[in-house]
């Protein structure tokens, strides 16, 4: 998965990118203005956007409204240091996908993240399923037959895989298919 952070706070931005990269395993690019947001934002392939909306260059509102009026249907999360009614129904009416007040609760972010990128690719559940082997998204691994193993929260124990998912090695933290 892919996401795009803008927002003219450098070390909110950084930290923002560290932090999704890290707890959900996701590529992140960061603008730090407006019209670099909205060109990155038009001319890559992203899985959700998370916009700051008072940025240097075009605003937070007028990125969002180009990048709906550009066909855009990439999600996006709105954070705002405004939380006035008007503000918070005027992004959502204008095509943003959730909003978060700053200041925020990192999990409460990562969560909502989260839940917008399952939700735009169809899927509603926190489970993946790859043939005998379930993983959910709260580090839980088990097999149809219910066997289940529990993961730390630093990640997903490859040894806990293997156990579960019998027919599966793992190497240099990537899990493959062995020959039965």
């Amino acid at each position: 998965m892919h996401v795009l952070i803008i927002e003219d706070e450098e070390r909110l931005a950084q930290n923002l990118a560290k932090a999704i990269s890290k707890n959900a395993g996701f590529v992140v690019d960061v603008a730090l203005e407006g019209n670099e947001g909205l060109h990155l934002a038009l001319s890559g392939s992203f899985d959700l956007v998370v916009l700051d909306l008072m940025l240097p260059g075009i605003s937070g509102e007028e990125l969002l409204t180009e990048l709906r009026r550009a066909g855009n249907k990439t999600p996006v999360l709105v954070l705002t240091a405004k939380e006035d009614k008007q503000t918070i129904v005027g992004v959502l009416d204008n095509g943003a996908d959730d909003y978060l007040a700053k200041p925020f609760d990192l999990g409460e972010l990562l969560a909502r993240v989260k839940a917008l990128i399952r939700r735009s690719k169809g899927q509603a559940s926190a489970s993946l399923v790859l043939a005998d082997l379930i993983l959910d998204m709260k580090h839980k691994i088990r097999n149809s037959s219910g066997s289940a193993r529990g993961a730390d929260a630093d990640g997903i124990s490859h040894s806990r895989i293997s156990d579960a998912a019998p027919g599966f090695r793992c190497f240099q933290g990537r899990t493959a298919r062995t020959p039965l």
